[in-house]
């Protein structure tokens, strides 16, 4: 992306970001609607016509690249430590990607010329100061970089070279740098990459990055010193080794709604360590069925048939319900596989089909299926102790994510129930939170299971904010920059 240097604009509105003009911390800087595409509004650089729908195709293109870059830097950050380092990477990721916002905005500051001076300008001076830091800190790796070949930035003279839109330059500016800057964040961690049981693919992650998250996204509730954080998570629930057998005979086996090809790992947000254990997998019905446990799995999208056949092989005590099902069918087949393996209730319940996930669970629970654990993906954007949830399971969703189109009327939008609203269904049938991680939550039988000390000591909204919306990672998650975009 060319544009023109901020650093005129910037001298010739000084007296307004001097006076406190009022202006948007945060990009994009104007607010419109799915039909508002084109608007009269007074351009920084022309009077004519800001195309909002250009901008926000340029916009949603720089979300997803950042947020890759971002993932790949916390995947790098988790097996090289060098706190300060990735501490001052990630806030200037940060910078990097509000300037790249701006830029892709340019002619829609509402206030024109003063908006964007009073709104950039203040970035720029963080930028400079930020990117001072890091190559500070990344001093020894020039000469590193030389022997290999590879290109990196040592100095503020390297980007005005690059004509970066913070320095003053006479040629057209571009964000050339911020490419370089991003590669060489992950340069130190580059052959240290792996699968999450490490192998011969790379080491594994050994320890938990601990930057704060970016204000920006935060209004600085992350800055709070009694605040929950994501790596003090690492407590897991007390599970009793030898399972009481009253009330219920809790046996090896369990149901997974959604279980996608059957991987067993740890995606990018929990790359941080390997003490959660199970509590740390993506999809611990998976883990489980590949440790031997029987039960039934359900998977809506048939190209992953072949994936889980392979899973279990030719074992017998576990069934496959491939296509989509509503919350009637599921807890039906439920029935019938417990009633012809002579089970009592799963040890595990998970369900993650992105389609009122709530009213599966409920519906399992209301036909006298008691699972010792329930696991389920929560609407991680609505915070407590707003109860929410869809009003029904809809048929004609196959993929809610895959359903936000403007032209179809957004159907898969706010398919996924809250936090609270599962708290608020599992309480009546005797079960509390045990786990809470992102955006996934453990729930267990309260007279079986132990919460961990560091749950049980906060309150519901204390630990979303520690453990989903102060994580750095959250800004970048799949979600939110599908909604932002």
């Amino acid at each position: 992306m060319s544009i023109h240097t901020w650093l005129p604009a910037a001298l010739a509105s000084a007296s307004a970001v001097a006076d406190g003009a009022a202006h948007r911390p945060f990009c994009p800087p104007y607010t419109f609607s799915d039909e508002t595409l084109d608007i009269p509004i007074q351009s920084t650089h022309d009077t004519g016509h800001c195309s909002l729908e250009a901008s926000r195709k340029r916009y949603g293109t720089l979300l997803e690249e950042t947020a890759y870059q971002s993932r790949t830097m916390w995947r790098a950050a988790t097996r090289y430590y060098a706190p300060e380092r990735w501490e001052a990477w990630g806030t200037l990721y940060e910078t990097m990607s509000h300037l790249e916002c701006f830029a892709a905005f340019r002619s829609c500051f509402p206030g024109g010329l003063l908006e964007e001076a009073a709104t950039v300008v203040p970035v720029c001076w963080s930028f400079q100061e930020e990117v001072k830091k890091v190559f500070r800190l990344d001093a020894h790796m020039k000469q590193a970089a030389e022997q290999l070949g590879m290109e990196i930035l040592t100095s503020e003279d390297d980007l005005r070279r690059l004509n970066h839109p913070c320095y003053e330059t006479e040629h057209m500016t571009t964000f050339k740098a911020h490419d370089i800057l991003r590669r060489q964040a992950i340069i130190p961690a580059s052959n240290l990459f792996g699968d999450h049981a490490g192998g011969n693919k790379g080491l594994v992650p050994f320890w938990v990055p601990k930057w704060t998250s970016p204000v920006s996204h935060s209004f600085d509730v992350c800055n709070r010193k009694d605040l929950l954080k994501w790596y003090d998570s690492f407590e897991k629930p007390t599970i009793p080794s030898q399972l009481p057998v009253e009330p219920l005979d809790w046996q090896q086996w369990v149901v997974n709604l959604g279980a996608g090809d059957g991987s067993c790992v740890q995606d990018v947000v929990r790359q941080d360590n390997l003490a959660r254990g199970l509590f740390g997998m993506a999809d611990p019905a998976n883990c489980l069925l590949r440790d031997g446990y029987g039960g039934l799995v359900f998977e809506g999208d048939n190209r992953h048939i072949e994936d889980l056949h392979g899973l279990v092989g030719n074992r017998t005590d576990v069934e496959f319900h491939f296509g989509f099902v509503d919350p009637g069918i599921a807890t039906q087949r439920i029935l019938d596989y417990r009633a012809r393996h002579d089970h009592s209730s799963p040890q595990w319940l998970k369900v993650d089909v992105d389609n009122c996930d709530c009213c599966f669970v409920e519906d399992v629970l209301q036909a006298g299926v008691r699972p010792l654990m329930i696991h389920v993906e929560v609407h991680p954007l609505v915070p407590p102790p707003f109860v929410y949830r869809p009003t029904s399971f809809d048929p004609n969703i196959g993929d809610s994510m895959l359903s936000l189109s403007v032209s179809e009327g957004r159907p898969g939008h706010m398919l996924h129930c809250s936090l609270s609203a599962f708290e608020e269904l599992l309480d009546g049938f005797g079960y509390h939170l045990v786990y809470f991680h992102y955006h996934d939550a453990t729930f267990a039988r309260r007279d079986v299971v132990q919460a961990p000390s560091w749950m049980t000591e906060k309150t519901l909204e204390d630990v979303w904010y520690g453990l989903f919306y102060c994580h750095p990672l959250r800004a970048w998650d799949p979600l939110e920059v599908l909604c932002r975009s």
